[in-house]
């Protein structure tokens, strides 16, 4: 029996434990790795929002006044018309200033009726020789002073009533009543709206995939009685909801009759064609970056990419590739998160 010597032994074992190189070109994955072309896809999705109906057309009644709310001629969300009394205002206050109003009317038609008899005197003398052309146009003068006067006086006490009888300004419905019988207002202070029922419009939020262009969508209103509406996605708001969620108005002919403040849901829907590939073909790393693995001469390439849709396996990419690639469609995480170079030859 040939015996090995000890050095002989030591350089065998180092020759077991030695890490053998690898080489990327010729390393493969376990399993035979398929490929695709990327395609264009149809993707068709309806996106869920939640709104509100809000009037398109809306009047707000102000207080042009201060004064106390003593009486309110219409109940909440009662129709009305242009003219209709809404509020009255009245008190200590408002009272003192219409009786100070109404003097002042009286006062300046005192001084009419004086500055007009006073010029039928200057007439009468001139007439008679016993005065002179220019006194006559002084009291023409002081009589249209007078009449100025008076004029302002009486537009002021009518502007007054106008602001205590507070009237509908258009047809409409009253509604959104923020102040209550016996309060006391400020000139500015907001008391209702008049709103038209029939220019009405949502103001929906909802949470698209990135890339979505949600102007001109169609969108279903569901209703309660089980009739569905339509409607426009007509612009997208520059604030986001509370939620976070992106806000749109959503308006068509067939949201009229719906009550301004109604809650309201429904679906967006989206249709567009998008370069897309196999659920399979896509791997995530740890933080949620999505990949797909590209074929060429030398192997696959990782590629990032940025998806959007997703539609019966498939996923729209909306950034990364041109759509003239070949991709695998398997062992793609084994591609990722093997340990070495990151390109791999397709088997032969």
């Amino acid at each position: 029996m040939n015996r090995v010597t000890p050095p002989l032994i030591g350089i065998m074992l180092l020759s077991l434990l030695a890490p053998v190189p690898v080489l990327a070109g010729d390393t493969q994955p376990s399993n035979e790795t398929h490929s695709i072309m990327v395609e264009s896809h149809a993707f068709s999705l309806a996106l869920p929002w939640f709104g509100t109906v809000e009037a398109m057309s809306s009047v707000i009644v102000t207080a042009l006044v201060g004064g106390q709310i003593t009486q309110i001629h219409q109940r909440d969300e009662n129709e009305v018309h242009q003219g209709d009394a809404l509020f009255d205002l009245g008190g200590k206050e408002v009272e003192a200033q219409r009786v100070n109003l109404a003097d002042q009317v009286e006062q300046a038609g005192r001084m009419v009726k004086a500055a007009s008899q006073n010029l039928g005197i200057r007439q009468q003398m001139l007439g008679e020789h016993l005065s002179n052309k220019e006194l006559l146009n002084a009291a023409r003068q002081a009589l249209a002073q007078a009449q100025a006067q008076l004029s302002t006086a009486t537009q002021a006490l009518a502007t007054f009533d106008t602001a205590i009888h507070i009237k509908a300004p258009v047809d409409g419905v009253f509604t959104a009543r923020s102040v209550h019988l016996g309060q006391y207002v400020t000139p500015g202070a907001v008391l209702a709206r008049v709103v038209n029922p029939q220019l009405v419009r949502i103001r929906a939020s909802l949470f698209p995939p990135k890339g979505v262009q949600l102007a001109g969508l169609a969108a279903t209103i569901r209703s309660s009685a089980g009739l569905d509406r339509q409607g426009i996605v007509t612009r997208i708001m520059p604030e986001t909801s509370p939620e976070g969620g992106v806000q749109v108005w959503i308006e068509g002919d067939e949201l009229q009759g719906l009550a301004p403040g109604m809650q309201a849901s429904g679906e967006i829907n989206v249709l567009r064609q998008s370069l897309a590939v196999p659920e399979p073909a896509i791997a995530r790393d740890d933080q949620g970056q999505a990949y797909v693995f590209v074929k060429t001469d030398q192997g696959y390439r990782q590629q990032s990419v940025e998806t959007g849709l997703h539609d019966h396996g498939m996923v729209e990419i909306v950034s990364g590739l041109n759509g003239n690639e070949q991709i695998a469609v398997d062992d793609v995480y084994e591609l990722l998160y093997r340990d070495f170079s990151k390109m791999y030859r397709e088997p032969d």
